[in-house]
């Protein structure tokens, strides 16, 4: 892998993860009456919030696409995958909110499970 695709492949992950905390974090403070210690992460995505956070999610979820197939030579195909899936789930969580039931769920478990598969490989 060039150094310039490792390059992108860097901005790429560093720009949708520190774009979803940073939008968590706001979206946190606009949500009334919203508690990170009762309140699912999903409520963001719903009320007056969920344009915000729905699509920064959406954004998070291309990012780690891209840059799962910018980085495909480095990383290996196995990871490769997993990110994909990732990314494609969280993309997923964005189109669908918490309020369209099982689609969301189905999204949202898929994606914290290949992340969660991503990270051990």
């Amino acid at each position: 892998m060039s150094n310039e695709n490792r390059s992108l492949l860097g901005a790429l992950l560093f720009v949708g993860v520190a774009q979803f905390i940073l939008v968590i974090a706001i979206t946190e403070a606009l949500y009334p009456g919203y508690s990170v210690a009762t309140d699912a992460l999903s409520d963001l995505g719903v009320g007056q919030t969920a344009l915000l956070f729905n699509a920064s999610v959406a954004v998070l979820g291309v990012c780690v696409f891209i840059g799962s197939l910018v980085g495909q030579r480095t990383l290996g195909t196995g990871l490769t995958i997993t990110l994909a899936v990732t990314g494609a789930c969280a993309v997923g969580v964005g189109v669908f909110p918490e309020t369209t039931g099982a689609p969301h769920l189905v999204f949202a478990i898929a994606a914290f499970v290949f992340a969660a598969v991503s990270a051990i490989i």
